[in-house]
């Protein structure tokens, strides 16, 4: 395979300033976009379009030069959605692995708001990005165009020891590693301490359950000024199914024996939650607003449920805010998380497969062990943006433990770690997705709670056993 150089999204002249700010970003499912790199094809045709795509790696690449340390340059693409400020993060950290990587790799990226639409295009057509970010709810979606990275711990000196067992897994599909972590994305409730003191609450003490959150947005609203105690994205599931979850689990829940049951009708947990948002929409207190987070960041709201890119953005117009993890619900001790990982596509050869695992090397631990921790991708990540990082030699480092603001945001020890909206082993969690903002729309947008509730949450239940049958067969579905 040839691939095109396409455009290039790289910020040559970015200075090492910017591996330590902080800014808006979001999730590789939340609508951000891809980054289009060209890779320089240094295949042969013969390797390219072998049919074990990427399994000889080491065994193309182990050449005497390469155990001289002199290795054949090579160009990689690498796409990915982190189009607000921890993009500008990424950028540098990306510019800085080409200036001092040892293996003569030059990654070139390309950050793109269509980043899901870019990639359904090129990988049918083999002409994706070598590397990619992607969340894990879409991984199984990509799946024939990924390749497993189990031989990542042989070509690399990275050890499967030195990361927590929860973050690899969720990057495994079908007993196969594919994708190495990233981030943590663990939604979080965000507060506003000045509306907090105005409204005679202590604005150091978050609710610690969802009656003290709705008692708290009554008195901070204050609609002839356009401040309004909390609201939740109409439009984005996401943040939804982070706080719902709390009340009920999951929308589809694993039964046994390889089953999965539709979780969403005669759920008590998913009554009691939309009665609770319909509540707050009714008593004003929650704005019907797309844009919550600039409303937010403007001191307009009062509580909201957003992921770690938040803290940048609340940090740049100087908001005084707290965050921490969401309380708590009816379901259990759990928080819902929405992992990121490095995937690799079935469109790199063996030789672009090898460049990006050792790109995902240097994120981690440099060039090799002598490279001090502080100068690692992981390390600047999680303890600039805040994300729980799944890499132990950052989890352990002093910096990570003395940082108030990340230890306020990590799962506690006993708690489980959900995803969004299915098990890891569900196959359609963007099915979930769809059925889910269908029936909050209803709920937000409709004229009668009782009535359209009723109806969307019947429908709701009924789409997502057609969607396990769909995907996983009839025998799958457990009554």
């Amino acid at each position: 395979m040839k691939k095109k150089i396409v455009a290039v999204f790289l910020c040559m002249a970015m200075t090492a300033g910017l591996l330590a700010g902080c800014g808006g970003g979001g999730t590789a499912d939340s609508g951000n976009s891809s980054s289009d790199s060209g890779a320089a094809d240094s295949s042969s045709d013969s390797a390219a379009t072998d049919s074990d795509n990427g399994s000889q790696a080491e065994a193309d690449t182990g050449s005497e030069a390469e155990a001289d340390g002199n290795y054949e340059p090579i160009t990689i693409e690498f796409w990915n959605s982190w189009t607000g400020g921890d993009g500008n993060t990424l950028v540098a950290m990306v510019e800085k692995f080409n200036q001092e990587n040892k293996w003569g790799i030059t990654v070139e990226m390309d950050i793109s708001a269509q980043f899901s639409e870019k990639l359904a295009t090129a990988a049918p057509a083999n002409e994706a990005a070598d590397l990619i970010l992607l969340g894990t709810s879409s991984q199984w979606n990509w799946q024939e165009y990924l390749q497993d990275v189990d031989d990542i711990f042989d070509n690399t000196d990275l050890n499967k020891s030195d990361f927590t067992e929860g973050g690899l897994s969720v990057g495994m599909m079908d007993d196969k590693l594919y994708g190495m972590p990233f981030q943590y994305s663990v939604y979080l409730l965000y507060w506003n301490k000045d509306l907090f003191e105005k409204a005679g609450l202590d604005p150091n003490t978050p609710p610690k359950n969802h009656d003290e959150w709705a008692e708290m947005a009554a008195k901070i609203t204050d609609e002839a000024n356009r401040v309004y105690g909390t609201g939740c994205y109409p439009e984005s599931p996401v943040q939804v199914a982070s706080t719902m979850t709390e009340f009920g689990d999951n929308m589809v829940v694993e039964a046994g024996d390889g089953k999965f049951k539709a979780n969403f009708a005669n759920n008590p947990g998913y009554d009691k939650f939309f009665k609770w948002e319909a509540d707050l929409i009714a008593n004003g207190d929650f704005p019907r607003e797309a844009d919550l987070a600039s409303m937010f960041k403007a001191g307009q709201l009062g509580l909201l449920v957003d992921g770690p890119w938040l803290q940048g953005g609340c940090d740049e117009t100087g908001v005084n805010y707290g965050v921490t993890l969401q309380p708590y619900g009816d379901a259990g001790n759990f928080v819902i998380a929405d992992p990121a990982e490095f995937y690799i596509t079935t469109s790199a050869s063996p030789e672009e497969k090898l460049a990006a695992e050792r790109f995902i090397q240097w994120w981690y631990m440099g060039n090799d062990s002598s490279t001090n921790l502080e100068d690692c991708g992981d390390y600047t990540w999680s303890n600039s943006y805040g994300y729980p990082s799944s890499y132990l030699p950052t989890i352990n480092s002093d910096a990570y433990k003395n940082n108030e603001r990340l230890q306020s945001v990590t799962p506690p020890a006993d708690a489980t770690v959900k995803s969004t909206y299915a098990p890891s082993t569900f196959k359609a969690a963007n099915d979930v997705q769809a059925i889910l903002n269908t029936l909050q729309q209803a709920v937000v947008y409709g004229d009668n709670f009782e009535s359209d509730y009723a109806a969307a949450i019947a429908t709701a239940q009924e789409e997502m056993e057609k969607v396990i049958v769909n995907v996983h067969g009839e025998d799958a579905l457990a009554q």
